[in-house]
Order: C-alpha cells, then sequence, then structure tokens
C-alpha cells in the first residue's frame, strides 16, 4: 500500500495543511474608486500580518474611511 499524495492529504485538513484562523486578523481589500476620480490617502501605519507573505498599510481616505491593503 502506498502513501497519500500530498493534494489528498491536503483535502482531508490536517494539523499541518490548516491555516491559523488568528492569522488573518484584518480584512484586505482595495478601495471603491472610480477610475476618473482623483483621491488622496495618508498611510497611518505598517502593520505585520502573520498570514500574509507581506506587510500590510492601514491607510485613511478622503472621505474618512480606513483600509488595510497590502504593501
Amino acid at each position: 500500500m502506498g502513501k497519500r499524495i500530498i493534494s489528498q492529504a491536503r483535502g482531508h485538513g490536517s494539523l499541518v495543511y490548516r491555516s491559523k484562523k488568528q492569522g488573518y486578523r484584518f480584512r484586505t481589500g482595495y478601495p471603491n474608486i472610480q477610475s476618473t476620480e482623483q483621491t488622496n490617502a495618508e498611510i497611518i501605519k505598517i502593520v505585520h500580518s502573520p498570514a500574509h507573505s507581506s506587510p500590510l498599510i492601514k491607510i485613511k481616505l478622503d472621505n474618512g474611511k480606513k483600509k488595510h491593503n497590502l504593501l
């Protein structure tokens, strides 16, 4: 009898292949901006997120909304 291949082992969600839920503390996304309008944003903070491969930046848009975005 052989061993399971890696893709089969990942499908079962064992402890080795599960992601840590506390790693996704910040919801990332791009702000909804029309292509015709121009918007300024201010970088507030650079944040380390263990779930992402790059640091996140916290930005504040002109309309007062704050978002986390990939650096």
